[in-house]
């Protein structure tokens, strides 16, 4: 049996020894015994690398996980993870993962195939949540007219939003409008 050449792997990968295929995604072995079939075969060095992506469930009820892992491999550039679930706060939708706290717009969907590459490095990625309030405007007494009601999206752990109040469009005979309150 021949001694193998010892293997020094790539940086941020980990020798799994030897394999029979370039494109071998599975630890290979150590020794080799000759035989008629596999003299003269090559053999492949080949290295694995484990990529990771962390999850923070912000202000959400609860998500799927908090880490997901993948392997690349010697010749294989990417590998694929699956985006934990989110499941939002009472009343909140959720929206998907962003790269901040404060993210209103998704980087990718939740329960989703996310692809994992050789530069990938880090990362952490939190879960979005939005609630959508809906202020409607009441004439109290009004004779005619309308003021169109509006809606503003509080993300996250913001329990409050911004708008700024429509002009009123209600009437009322020998009244004069002051405000709304």
């Amino acid at each position: 049996t021949p001694t193998l050449p010892t293997i020094t792997a790539q940086t941020n990968f980990t020798s799994q020894n030897w394999g029979t295929s370039a494109s071998q995604t599975s630890a290979g072995v150590t020794s080799i015994t000759l035989t008629a079939s596999n003299t003269g075969s090559t053999w492949y060095a080949l290295n694995s690398r484990s990529l990771s992506r962390n999850f923070d469930k912000n202000a959400a009820s609860s998500i799927g996980a908090t880490n997901r892992t993948c392997s690349i491999w010697s010749t294989s550039g990417t590998c694929n993870i699956t985006t934990p679930t989110i499941t939002a706060a009472s009343g909140y939708t959720q929206q998907g993962w962003g790269t901040a706290t404060s993210s209103t717009s998704k980087t990718v969907a939740a329960n989703t195939s996310m692809t994992l590459n050789n530069s990938t490095t880090g990362g952490k990625y939190y879960a979005i949540q939005s609630k959508t309030v809906t202020i409607t405007y009441a004439g109290n007494g009004s004779t005619s007219g309308s003021t169109t009601s509006q809606t503003c999206t509080m993300y996250n752990a913001n329990k409050t939003c911004s708008i700024t109040l429509n002009s009123n469009g209600f009437t009322k005979t020998n009244y004069t409008f002051t405000g709304w309150g």
